[in-house]
């Protein structure tokens, strides 16, 4: 049994529901992109088509989910238009100065499965505890667009690790809310309480090293009195 782009019916909405889509029954694109996302999490070939070890892993056949050792995880063989059930890939590259001046800023496969990663073990949970819409004021940074805007060359933006979390102004929870959530709850590599002050940070960075191990770091961003950027141990 296997359910591909056209299918229609319960079945279609069942899968839908498991992989985190709104269960509308109909296999479309969107469909597609959320198969080849939840695919490559389970370390099976992302085809986009709902093929027996897909439905098993999903629950939806006998036999539950299926068993994969990690090492043996299925490359991406394209770009996936969705990386978690609430993010796609055109939001985490979206950059005002890659556009004005006119960068591409479309990840690698490699760096891509990376952000996969990252949404899967940091960026949905937050939206899912919060259960509204998170803000992504940085995502992914090509080397160029990370170079336009004089980032750091080590910059875990350039490779599909890391996102800026700003909810200033925005409905839902201030960034200290954020910030405390993943601090005592998600398994993050970097954590950095950019700049503001002792009671509010101006927004977030985060970051999930691709493969681990995390280190679990949290630093808090000051500037100095000739206005350069700084990092100190984050103190409660």
């Amino acid at each position: 049994m296997r359910l591909n782009k056209g299918d229609k019916g319960e079945l279609v909405s069942q899968l839908q529901r498991a992989i985190g889509l709104d269960p509308v029954g109909v296999y479309g694109p969107k469909t597609v992109a959320g198969v080849q996302v939840f695919q490559f999490l389970k370390g099976l070939p992302n085809t986009g088509i709902a093929d027996e070890a897909t439905l098993k892993a999903a629950g939806l056949l006998g036999g539950g989910a299926v068993e994969v050792k990690e090492e043996k995880k299925a490359g991406l063989t394209e770009l996936p238009e969705k990386l978690s059930a609430n993010f796609s890939m055109k939001e985490f590259v979206a950059s005002s100065t890659a556009k004005r001046k006119g960068i591409d800023n479309n990840p690698s496969l490699e760096h891509a499965e990376a952000a996969l990663e990252l949404f899967e073990n940091i960026v949905q949970p937050i939206r899912d505890h919060f259960g509204t819409s998170i803000f992504l004021s940085s995502g992914y940074r090509s080397y160029e667009l990370n170079k336009a805007i004089g980032g750091s060359q080590t910059s875990q933006h350039s490779k599909g690790e890391a996102v800026d979390i700003d909810m200033d102004d925005r409905k839902g929870p201030e960034n200290e809310e954020v910030f405390h959530y993943i601090r005592k709850n998600l398994p993050f590599d970097q954590l950095i309480w950019e700049f503001g002050d002792s009671k509010r940070p101006d927004w977030v960075h985060v970051s999930y090293k691709k493969g681990g191990p995390q280190r679990g770091q949290i630093l808090a961003a000051k500037r100095n009195s000739a206005g350069k950027t700084y990092y100190e141990p984050w103190k409660a």
